[in-house]
């Protein structure tokens, strides 16, 4: 295995599990925006004085630039969907392959945004500091 083909694997995984490990960023911080706002809210002279609307503001704003950044991931994905006109050399076998990679990266990145919709509805309707 060549150099070249050793970065371009890399790439395509790293390229790959985007869309699952910025769920998995949102999934923490969320929850620990959550836990933390509400611990501050607590007690008798309480650091925040409406914990909960600093929770749903915080998880809001999360949540659009999670979707913003998967997003992105899938757009960038989809152009890779596109034939490619300037590649010439290029096997069939390579072809299908690039097909399938970004194939599966815009399913994950897809699912990755359905997953941040899911967490985040979850924590905007359910009180968090009750």
């Amino acid at each position: 295995m060549t150099v070249e083909t050793r970065r371009r694997h890399t790439r395509e995984f790293v390229e790959t599990m985007l869309g699952p490990a910025i769920y998995i960023v949102y999934f923490v911080l969320a929850y620990a925006a959550s836990s933390v706002a509400c611990m501050l809210g607590e007690g008798s002279t309480p650091t925040l004085p409406d914990s909960a609307a600093a929770v749903r503001n915080a998880i809001l704003v999360l949540t659009f630039a999670a979707l913003g950044t998967v997003g992105l991931v899938a757009l960038f994905a989809a152009r890779r969907l596109a034939p490619s006109r300037g590649r010439a050399g290029s096997g069939q076998a390579e072809d299908d392959q690039d097909l399938f990679m970004a194939l599966l990266t815009l399913a994950l990145a897809l699912l990755s945004a359905l997953a941040i919709l899911w967490t985040g509805i979850a924590t905007l309707l359910v009180q968090s500091c009750a």
